[in-house]
């Protein structure tokens, strides 16, 4: 009979425990920051992979410390399991990483109209950009193996393996440069950022601040995009219907009919991509294609982050008055969301308002202390091995280390379970300042992840930063934690010191990357928190280019109030013609007319009269907001008229799909509006 030892069941258990946590983690960020955008099926699975993936890393390495700690006097050291499923992730992680996600991002802005060109032109694009990467390594890597050859002895001997291997160290060392940068930034930023935040008072204004600059960049990408959208009308009017690629040129006036009439925009003229109508090539297609998707990729970002910004400003706008509590009830009044109308309406109310009023403040502060009490504990852990050289150097002493980390987990090694907690406690707040300076950092603003919103563009971007960062990540943590290839962790035994032991070739060099380079990041802290990359690239003239802290000017402040002001008095127009509880809308009008006697003034000249919102008022049909430019409600029948007026009558078809698009989930942006979903291309 096969008896099973109790480690391995417990560490069966914990592993199956991982992947399913990992996965229920992986579904939620999915559906957080997709829910209201279609995305096509292979980027479910592929971001839903690489973010499983990703997570059981981080919880695996919780598991292998415990285990390894655990049985570290047992002469066989990591079990065999554990080495299967480190291949596996690492593996798949390079995959993913190198490979797989690179393609796909190539493939979701190709601008070719089939998925085998689609495909076809991704893995060209790639390709070429590795041949490119490839010609400027070979360049460097025949001085290196130079060196390597010269410098080669009976110890580390060279073999192709070594080329091979010292690939993969270059590419670790890409990740753990990454980490370093994130942690630097993060540990100087984070602290900061909720000391701040804990004062609703204070992120209004940081919101009013951004309102303009905001706005600005949006109306400008709208620009850009509408320019595109006029070509593409253009060349459905003047194109013939008898020329070869006439469908290329129905298939993206089908995709933008619908912004093109929200944007009231119309035919444009001659003379872009497509400059002869009679002759219209499919690389002209492709190309008016690629550039009409990008250009609505980066509009529907500023589009989406304005209304994210106004979304958190008014609700900051609500807290504040539920503050004062002048409605007399302990809660927040916000008309921008649903009411909640069930049984647990009233406790939930009231949580809300102690959490937004009361708790929030405090929570807050006591994190930012918590932050940078364990920012500067994980410097001096950062420093720990300097520090263990020079005693060794000066005292002949080899087994102390200074690390708080290295003491507080072996005081549970008693303890499997205990010992994976504090292990994924450590690990699970370095995640979190390494993620606040990925999404936080103004190189990929582009890039932010926006609740509901967020598109294939960004979640790819976000995948193929977690599988460059996570190994690195769980390398940088045994690090500081003092766990060593002696104590039986699989981790090592699968991929070494991060697999950058093949930098050893380089001498004393090569030895110290790994122990000292994540010193660096002490230093890009003290860059951070000082400004000082952006001081000196404001002496240079490149205001606003790669800010770390914003410098909030009193006069923005005002008029990112005033714009604010106006959207918000201009969506209560909006709701008031909607199907909505009409209190809330009634109470915030009521509280939104005490901001100045001037805009009182404004806004009894937009006719808001509590007889418009009477529970008897036969709500208006029309589903779209006012047009800027015309009096009266915005119908179907004008909607129709303008289709015909823009596609000369010849796209009837489309009006069918009109009926939809008007009771479907439309995205406010300024003073039009614009449904964005990426299953249109």
């Amino acid at each position: 009979m096969v008896t099973i030892e109790p480690d391995v069941v417990y560490d069966s258990i914990m592993i199956g425990i991982s992947f399913i946590v990992s996965a229920a983690l992986s579904i939620y960020f999915l559906y957080y920051y997709s829910r209201k955008k279609k995305l096509p099926w292979y980027i479910y699975i592929v971001v839903g992979f690489t973010y499983w993936i990703s997570f059981s890393a981080i919880f695996l390495v919780t598991i292998d410390v415990a285990s390894g700690l655990h049985i570290s006097t047992k002469p066989h050291g990591a079990t065999t399991y554990m080495r299967i499923i480190w291949n596996i992730i690492y593996w798949s992680i390079q995959l993913l990483s190198w490979i797989l996600i690179p393609i796909l991002q190539s493939y979701v802005i190709q601008g070719h109209f089939t998925w085998p060109r689609k495909l076809l032109g991704a893995f060209i694009e790639n390709v070429i950009l590795y041949i490119i990467f490839g010609v400027i390594g070979a360049v460097m890597l025949t001085g290196l193996i130079v060196y390597i050859i010269m410098h080669a002895t009976q110890d580390t001997p060279f073999t192709l393996n070594s080329i091979f291997g010292l690939c993969i160290s270059f590419s670790n060392a890409f990740g753990l440069t990454l980490l370093v940068f994130l942690l630097g930034y993060g540990m100087a930023q984070l602290p900061l950022y909720l000391w701040k935040r804990a004062r609703h008072v204070y992120t209004l204004t940081l919101y009013q601040f951004r309102a303009i600059g905001m706005f600005d960049r949006m109306e400008s990408k709208k620009l850009k995009y509408s320019k595109y959208v006029k070509e593409v009308l253009k060349a459905d009017v003047s194109v013939p219907v008898h020329v070869k690629n006439r469908t290329y040129i129905d298939i993206m006036a089908n995709n933008i009919a619908q912004d093109a009439v929200v944007l009231n925009v119309r035919s444009g003229e001659s003379g872009g991509i497509i400059k002869n109508p009679h002759k219209v090539t499919y690389r002209q297609c492709v190309k008016l294609n690629g550039k009409l998707k990008q250009a609505r990729h980066i509009y529907q970002k500023h589009a989406y982050h304005w209304e994210y910004l106004q979304k958190k400003a008014f609700y900051l706008e609500s807290v504040l008055e539920a503050k004062q509590n002048r409605h007399g009830e302990y809660r927040i009044i916000d008309p921008f969301r649903k009411e909640r109308n069930w049984f647990l309406s009233k406790p939930l109310n009231f949580i809300e308002y102690i959490w937004a009023t009361r708790l929030h403040y405090w929570f807050y502060r006591i994190g930012a202390l918590l932050m940078i009490l364990f920012s500067l504990v994980l410097i001096w852990c950062e420093f720990t091995p300097l520090f263990r050289q020079i005693i060794n150097n000066m005292l002949g002493l080899k087994d102390i280390n200074l690390s708080p980390f290295y003491h507080l987990i072996r005081a549970f090694r008693f303890s499997r379970f205990l010992l994976q907690i504090i292990s994924l406690l450590i690990i699970a707040l370095m995640s979190t300042i390494m993620y606040f300076g990925l999404f936080k950092l103004k190189f990929f603003s582009l890039y932010q992840l926006i609740p509901h919103h967020s598109d294939s563009a960004t979640l790819l971007f976000t995948g193929v930063f977690l599988t460059r960062v996570v190994p690195a990540l769980c390398y940088n943590y045994l690090q500081v934690t003092g766990v060593t290839i002696n104590d039986g962790v699989a981790f090592y035994e699968v991929m070494g010191a991060l697999r950058l032991e093949d930098l050893s070739f380089f001498g004393v060099l090569g030895g110290a990357f790994q122990d000292y380079f994540p010193l660096i990041m002490i230093i890009v802290a003290v860059i951070v928190y000082l400004d000082i990359f952006g001081r000196v690239l404001a002496l240079c003239g490149f205001k606003h280019r790669f800010v770390f802290q914003e410098q909030i000017d009193n006069e923005r402040v005002e008029e990112g109030k005033d714009l604010l002001a106006r959207q918000k008095r201009m969506k209560l127009r909006q709701l008031s013609d909607s199907k909505i509880d009409t209190s809330s809308i009634r109470e915030a009008i009521y509280l939104n007319r005490k901001i100045s006697s001037d805009e009182e003034d404004e806004e009894d000249n937009l006719g808001i009269r509590d007889d418009d919102l009477s529970d008897d008022d036969p709500f208006a049909t029309n589903p779209l907001p006012p047009s800027p430019s015309s009096s009266g409600s915005f119908s179907l029948s004008s909607l129709g008229r303008r289709v015909r007026n823009i596609f000369g009558g010849r796209h009837r078809r489309i009006q069918s799909n009109f009926d939809d698009y008007a009771t479907s989930d439309i995205h406010s942006s300024g003073n039009a509006e614009i449904r964005l979903d990426d299953h249109y291309f």
